[in-house]
């Protein structure tokens, strides 16, 4: 997995590098065609006079000193992708314990000569021969720069995770072909045939040595093939440009138009709508978490990798290229994004209830059925061909017409979600403002049990197996000191799947169960359930017993409980604790972690995953 994440970093940046290098040979052209005449005035004049002198210079020659970064593109490209490699690799709990060939633990560094790390002096080794090679014609200065990047890495390396040292090695190799491919008068025919040969060894292991599954043999043997006829996809695709550059696509305000638009339609899908939209359907369930108490901060968050996305990097990339590629972008942009428009609003597919850490509750339900697979599949066609005719008759501004009317919808729609949020969090704060309990860092005691009396403990735990309890009990030596001399009662089952209609019969008995609860029609099921979960507090408190209650199942159908439903009646306390017991826990045994953190990560994968087919 991290030999092809590296493969495909390299591969998919590839024309960045290409256009990289090129910016690379014209400042060198530039620097070489002026510096007999920067070197002569640098020897006869000195200080301000000759800094005036050089600038007017440089001017005449449409030139400016700091152009010389362009020669550090190739450099700069890189860094983003390390620091993004760095973080990862260095802290992936997945790498603990397991190897690789001779690597025993890919989460410590090698120690393979003696105690002494073989990866890191590989990595550098290739690194140096890279830089040798592309140094090839380069000033002693540059050659000096390239090759002491290669010491900085062996020191910065050196006791890394051997992952990511293997991984940043791999990234060298890469390079030194990349250099050695470069220095070829055609580069393109040799990666054509490296990659050809990958493909067609691929097939191969596929089909005659691999244990896998026709599925996956299939999906091998069509990758292949899309490599092996990628020089006629990459004529196809310079023709198409020529014609839409030369053509729909002439004017450059028209595609620039096309091409943010798209972007934007894009980043707004993926990184609002879908997730507000989520949030939106339960804003409570997504309220209070860590450090992030308000539900709108995950869709700012998704929002902005969305945006970093579909936005920024195809910008990027766009400002870099000539009008073909442009061309080209912006054509594929469109397509995409009234294709994510189609998926997310026609084709958004039915996946049950998903938990707030946007986990699935049945993989089955994620499988498509081929009859709406072909429906997708002919619909996203459809508009391949639609957009293709508008292009055939040079009117691009129709298309962009479509997506400039669908962002503005888009951002109205997200407004009205956003809204909605708002105002069920404002009604959540404030009702947990009259039911907060003091912080986990002095928590005081809630129940209170007589050591003279009896005591009654009821359980109420959403899709636990009751069967279980009394060993965890046991564990922890102070809980079960505590609960000794109890009489444990279990096997209470509930009467539902689910924990609406399951809860008001644990709570209120038999005459909650679903069955009962439907006859009496005239009286709202709040309002049943609120009942019910008030029969045994009540019940308790008018025998005279100290009645307690906590974090009451859906109390007033509020996924934080409202125990306003509990006001007025004498001897009955109700407290929300949830959290507050297990944070100050998980803190004693230095376990406690973000709960928010999944899902700030999930909420945008969410979002590609219902823009895709």
């Amino acid at each position: 997995a991290i030999l092809g994440v590296g493969l495909a970093v390299n591969v998919l940046t590839l024309p960045l590098y290409a256009k990289a290098e090129a910016w690379q040979a014209v400042e060198r052209a530039i620097r070489a065609k002026l510096k007999p005449k920067v070197d002569s005035i640098k020897a006869v004049f000195k200080g301000d006079e000759r800094m005036m002198i050089l600038s007017t210079y440089y001017r005449q020659n449409k030139y400016h000193p700091v152009y010389a970064l362009r020669s550090s593109a190739g450099l700069l490209l890189q860094i983003p992708f390390f620091i993004a490699a760095y973080s990862f690799l260095s802290h992936l709990p997945q790498l603990a314990g397991r190897g690789f060939f001779v690597i025993g633990d890919l989460s410590k560094p090698d120690g393979l000569l003696h105690g002494l790390n073989l990866l890191p002096i590989l990595m550098t080794v290739l690194n140096l021969v890279a830089s040798a090679v592309y140094a090839k014609g380069l000033v002693v200065k540059e050659k000096l720069q390239l090759y002491g990047m290669a010491i900085i890495f062996l020191a910065l390396l050196y006791n890394s995770p051997s992952g990511l040292v293997l991984y940043w090695t791999f990234n060298n190799l890469f390079s030194l072909g990349k250099n050695i491919a470069f220095r070829l008068k055609r580069p393109l025919v040799l990666l054509y045939a490296v990659m050809a040969s990958g493909a067609i060894a691929l097939s191969g292991a596929a089909l005659f040595i691999l244990d896998t599954t026709a599925r996956k043999r299939l999906l091998v043997l069509v990758l292949s093939a899309v490599v092996l006829v990628s020089p006629i996809i990459a004529k196809a695709l310079a023709w198409a440009a020529k014609k839409l550059s030369d053509g729909a696509l002439a004017e450059p305000r028209s595609r620039f138009r096309l091409f943010m638009l798209s972007c934007i339609a894009l980043a707004v899908l993926v990184g609002v709508v879908v997730p507000i939209s989520l949030i939106a359907s339960s804003p409570q369930e997504f309220s209070m978490l860590g450090d992030n108490p308000h539900p709108l901060f995950f869709v700012a968050r998704s929002a902005f990798q969305s945006l970093g996305f579909f936005l920024v990097w195809p910008a990027l990339v766009y400002a870099l290229f000539g009008p073909r590629v442009r061309s080209i972008l912006a054509a594929v942009m469109a397509v995409l994004a009234v294709c994510v428009l189609i998926n997310v609003f026609a084709f958004s597919g039915e996946y049950g209830t998903i938990s707030r850490a946007l986990v699935f509750p049945d993989e089955s339900l994620l499988r498509t059925t081929r009859n709406t697979a072909l429906l997708n599949a002919a619909a996203m066609l459809a508009v391949i061909v639609l957009l293709g005719f508008a292009m055939k008759l040079r009117k691009p501004g129709w298309i962009s017409a479509v997506l400039g009317i669908a962002c503005v919808s888009l951002g109205a729609y997200s407004g009205l979600k956003a809204f909605e949020i708002n105002s069920a969090y404002m009604v959540l704060a404030k009702r947990t403002e009259h039911n907060a309990i003091a912080s986990a860092a002095s928590i005081e005691p809630v129940y209170t049990v007589s050591t003279s009396g009896k005591n009654v403990l009821v359980f109420m735990l959403d899709r636990a197996i009751s069967g279980l309890i009394p060993e965890l009990i046991q564990r922890e030596k102070d809980i079960a000191q505590a609960l000794e001399g109890f009489t444990w009662y279990p096997n209470t089952l509930s009467f539902n799947g689910h924990t609406m209609a399951a809860a008001p019969a644990l709570f209120g008995g038999y005459e909650y169960t679903p069955q009962e609860i439907n006859r009496r029609s005239s009286v709202a099921l709040v309002n049943k359930h609120n009942e019910a979960l008030a029969v045994m507090p009540l019940l308790f408190a008018r025998s005279g017993w100290s009645s307690t209650i906590s974090d009451a199942s859906w109390a007033n159908y509020s996924w934080i409980p409202d125990n306003s439903v509990f006001a007025g009646f004498d001897g009955v306390t109700a407290f929300n604790l949830e959290g507050a017991y297990t944070d100050a826990w998980l803190g004693e045994r230095g376990l406690k972690t973000d709960p928010s953190g999944a899902l700030q990560k999930n909420l945008v994968r969410f979002g590609l995953f219902k823009a895709v087919p």
